[in-house]
Order: C-alpha cells, then sequence, then structure tokens
C-alpha cells in the first residue's frame, strides 16, 4: 500500500519532521572486520568464552544491516533480522538499545528515521514498512496498523546515552505529532488506550481468546502503560527544548492516565 495514498491535513508537528524531507543517502557498510575496530572492547580476562560470545553476537548483527531499496524514499541503512524482512516499529525500537554502542561504525539510528520519513501528514506511523517499495504494509485505520508506540523511549535511552541534543531538536516533532495521533485514534472516551495482540507485539498471547487482530473492546493494561511512558520521555525531551507549554501537556495528559489506569 502506497504511502501517499491518503491525504490528511498537515499536522503543525509533522511539518517539523525533517526527515520527510530525506532523500536516500549514499552510503556503504563497513566490513565487520573494520567495524570491530571500533566497537566497545569487553574486559575480561577471565572469561574468554563470553568474549567470544560477544563478538559473535556482533557479527551476526552485522550481517543483518541490509540498504533500501532505491526507490523506498527510506534515507539509511537498518538493522533488520526479521523473519520476513520488513521493518517493524516495536523491534527497530528496541535493536536502537543496543546498536547505540556501535554508533562509531555507522548510523546506527536510521531504522528509527526511516520510520520517521514515513510519516503520514496526521502523525501516523505504519508498525511495519516494506524496506523495498517503501510502502505501508496497514492502512492507518485498522486496529493493527501501528504500535507499540516506544520511539520516544528508545530516543531518550539514545539521548541519555550520547548527549545528542541536535537529534533530540530533530526527532522531537515527529515523535510528538505519533503521540498525538495514537491520542486521538487508539484511545476510549475516558483516555484509556486500546491495542490488539498484532500492534501491541504480543502476537500469540493468549489473552484475546478468539482473535489477535481484534481490540475487543477492551481498555488494555499496557498500551495504556506505554502511553504513560510516552509521555514522560517526550515531557522530558520537551522540558530539553524548552517547549513549555507541551511540558505542561504531557504532564497533566500522564497524570490522568495513572489514576485511570490504577
Amino acid at each position: 500500500m502506497s504511502h501517499s495514498t491518503y491525504q490528511w491535513p498537515l499536522s503543525p508537528l509533522v511539518a517539523k519532521n525533517p526527515f520527510r524531507r530525506m532523500t536516500a543517502q549514499a552510503q556503504t557498510i563497513s566490513p565487520f572486520a573494520a567495524a570491530k575496530e571500533v566497537l566497545p572492547q569487553p574486559v575480561l580476562p577471565d572469561h574468554a568464552d563470553w568474549v567470544s560470545l560477544y563478538w559473535r553476537a556482533w557479527e551476526l548483527a552485522w550481517s543483518h544491516i541490509q540498504l533500501p531499496g532505491d526507490d523506498a524514499g527510506l534515507p539509511f541503512a537498518y538493522l533488520a533480522p526479521m523473519y520476513n524482512g520488513r521493518l517493524f516499529m516495536w523491534d527497530t525500537a528496541m535493536i536502537s538499545r543496543f546498536t547505540v554502542y556501535s554508533r562509531r561504525a555507522w548510523h546506527c539510528m536510521g531504522g528509527m528515521d526511516n520510520f520517521y520519513a514515513k510519516q503520514h501528514d496526521n502523525g501516523f506511523i505504519c508498525r511495519e514498512i516494506d524496506p523495498a517499495t517503501g510502502c505501508d504494509f496497514f492502512c492507518p485505520f485498522d486496529p493493527n496498523s501501528t504500535g507499540p508506540n516506544i520511539f520516544a523511549w528508545a530516543e531518550w535511552g539514545h539521548f541519555r546515552q550520547t548527549g545528542d541534543e541536535a537529534r533530540l531538536a530533530k526527532v522531537f516533532w515527529p515523535l510528538m505529532a505519533t503521540h498525538r495521533w495514537h491520542r486521538d485514534n487508539r484511545t476510549w472516551p475516558g483516555g484509556l488506550y486500546w491495542a490488539t495482540g498484532m500492534s501491541s507485539a504480543m502476537d500469540n498471547q493468549p489473552r484475546v481468546p478468539d482473535s489477535n487482530r481484534h481490540h475487543r473492546h477492551w481498555a488494555w493494561v499496557d498500551a495504556t502503560m506505554q502511553a504513560s511512558l510516552d509521555c514522560e520521555m517526550l515531557q522530558q525531551m520537551a522540558a530539553v527544548l524548552g517547549e513549555e507549554k507541551l511540558v505542561l501537556e504531557l504532564s497533566q495528559e500522564r497524570t490522568h492516565l495513572i489514576e485511570q489506569a490504577n
């Protein structure tokens, strides 16, 4: 499904998303032997087997770094160990928590940037993207189309480890836009959030008795807590960037979510 299929009013937050204007970057993937020289070196003199395991894990990761299709509209190489070759929102966010240690060898947040590059005008980001074509695999209002929204958690972790305020200033706007999209389209009137087995990234969970693709009209505690976490991460970003009105908005929403969840 094409990224340009939907025509929505352009959100002012999405208008500040610099990744949507990026084109494919000229890039090469360094051989693992070269990357190894700038990866963190373990100091474990009494555990040579642990050291071997450590380097084998990095070598396996390196073998999964791939370039997107030439016409996909995805700017960066990405790490993709997923079984079907797609870019997954949840996996990409999780992966970024260890690839930060490889940032001297390559642009380790490229997978995240690719999702921001495909953000829709209204803030929606699909949970699965075809790296060959750049197309979404779900339309926005499919209950399984997005989530879990842990991008801000991943980006705040990256900032805490790198101090890269310039990146924080770029990613905050697509993150805030997708947060508002989730709030507008993934909540019940009382403010609690919903998800599905697919969109919660727990595809085979037993909590949904007859389908992992339906929200069952329930409030989902994990989706609500993830939204609260998203508020907390974005609130801290907004404070660093001096966005005081958004600090207040996010603080109030988080307080409400905690009260409702309890």
